[in-house]
């Protein structure tokens, strides 16, 4: 029992240092792919307009809330299988609204927890896949080096994905209204 407490801790303790050590670089990695793939919206908005809103204490906020998943979810592995599959899926959600929580504060104006919550419950399942396999990454050793900077890759790959997305329907909301006032007529 003794050596599962020291393992708990000192995960803890590694993914209190990894969020105030290496998320100002998760940051950089995020803007530079969301930049890229970005459209012509990005114009308007800094290179580093996720690194300008960094928050040492949402990133530390964040891997102790998600500490404390892993350590009540841990009993799932337990159960042959589909236990690591539903812990891979229950810590991967909070993983995933990790790696947008800047994001979304500054692109999708959602600035508290509340608002998050709503726009990551609104899309629940594509978080809970996405988490989970940025978290299945992330168990296995040695990958899980290159796992930790791909999967912010990725992260910023789907935040470009979802920003296009509404961008593209705000372009084309007038010309559906237009064609609808001349099927009226």
């Amino acid at each position: 029992m003794v050596v599962i407490l020291i393992i708990v801790e000192v995960v803890i303790i590694a993914q209190v240092m990894v969020a105030v050590c290496l998320s100002r670089a998760q940051d950089a990695v995020f803007d530079a792919v969301h930049v890229r793939l970005g459209g012509e919206w990005t114009i308007n908005r800094p290179e580093n307009a996720i690194q300008m809103q960094h928050s040492t204490w949402v990133a530390i906020r964040f891997a102790l809330w998600r500490g404390f998943v892993m350590i009540v979810a841990l009993p799932l592995n337990l159960i042959p299988y589909a236990g690591t599959v539903l812990y891979a899926c229950v810590c991967g959600y909070f993983l995933a609204w990790s790696l947008h929580h800047t994001w979304m504060q500054e692109f999708q104006q959602r600035k508290t927890m509340q608002q998050q919550r709503a726009f990551v419950g609104e899309r629940l399942g594509q978080y809970v896949a996405f988490g989970c396999i940025c978290q299945m990454l992330e168990l296995v050793p040695l990958v899980n080096i290159l796992a930790f900077f791909s999967n912010v890759a990725g992260a910023a790959m789907w935040a470009a994905e979802m920003d296009n997305a509404v961008e593209h329907a705000r372009m084309d909301a007038p010309l559906l209204e237009e064609q609808a006032e001349s099927v009226e007529m």
